[in-house]
């Protein structure tokens, strides 16, 4: 008797973990933990997309932290954080650019307000019309009331790194795109609402550049993907991000809980559950 009992207790934690997991054949991945539970309270599927690795540790700004990787973002535990910022999402928008090249530093900015436009002095960006509204549509809950303040937003996407810009995909097709320190917003105008503005598949991109890249150094073939890594996009600033020459700034003022550049990421603000 004693012993079943002991034998169930043993086997429980398992269970219980089992029992955690939400899995995709899709992708033949699972998410469990304080994974799944920000994935499920922030959009699920139609904000993240797919998971497309294993929980796993990396390195992220030299640090080994737990991540797993979805079709649109990383996300990243930090317990050493209080919830709801023991889960933060990678800022997997600054790393792709820096992946194929591009300083965000040397984009165009307008560096002024436009009119029905919302302005980011700390990047000299405007975010406006479509990518604007989708920009408010999404964000991370913190703190637990109905709609989404900017703070939110912030912590979903980051803070604009370029103006609106015209870049060709690796299938030729050219579209209208906002990079973000989390993300990029894209306008697929052939698509009914609310298709037509999506997020980019940035996981996924990043994903299969890196897997190319570590066969190439080992002198093999990457496993082909489902869809091949873009090369670096011809991009072109629409009319509204008029060039003004701008010098990098040495230190711009970040709005608290938002990381930009290679600066650390500071901890999560004072006033965690206020509005405004």
């Amino acid at each position: 008797m004693l012993v079943g009992i002991l034998v169930v207790l043993m086997l429980a934690p398992a269970a219980q973990a089992q029992s955690d997991e939400r899995c995709f054949p899709e992708t033949g991945f699972c998410i469990s933990g304080r994974i799944r539970q920000f994935w499920e309270q922030n959009g699920g599927l139609s904000v993240f997309g797919f998971p497309i690795s294993p929980q796993r540790e990396e390195q992220i700004e030299g640090r080994p932290i737990q991540v797993q990787w979805f079709e649109r973002n990383r996300l990243e535990l930090h317990p050493e954080n209080p919830p709801p910022y023991d889960v933060l999402i990678g800022r997997i928008g600054a790393e792709r650019l820096a992946l194929e090249g591009r300083d965000w530093f040397t984009f165009p900015k307008l560096n002024r307000p436009l009119a029905g436009c919302r302005f980011f002095p700390e990047t000299g960006h405007n975010v406006c019309g479509s990518f604007l509204r989708r920009w408010r549509e999404i964000g991370v809950e913190l703190d637990g009331r109905p709609g989404l303040t900017e703070r939110e937003n912030l912590a979903f996407l980051g803070l604009p790194l370029s103006g609106e810009m015209q870049e060709t995909s690796a299938n030729g097709e050219v579209r209208l795109v906002q990079w973000f320190e989390r993300g990029r917003i894209e306008l697929h105008p052939q698509n009914p609402a609310p298709y037509d503005v999506q997020l980019g598949l940035l996981g996924r991109e990043i994903q299969e550049a890196s897997a190319a890249l570590q066969a190439s150094q080992a002198g093999g073939t990457a496993p082909a993907p489902e869809t091949s890594a873009p090369p670096p996009p011809t991009a072109t600033p629409t009319p509204t991000a008029t060039p003004a020459p701008v010098a990098r700034p040495a230190a711009p003022s970040i709005p608290s809980g938002v990381r930009i550049g290679a600066m650390a990421r500071p901890g999560p603000p004072q006033n965690a559950h206020g509005r405004g």
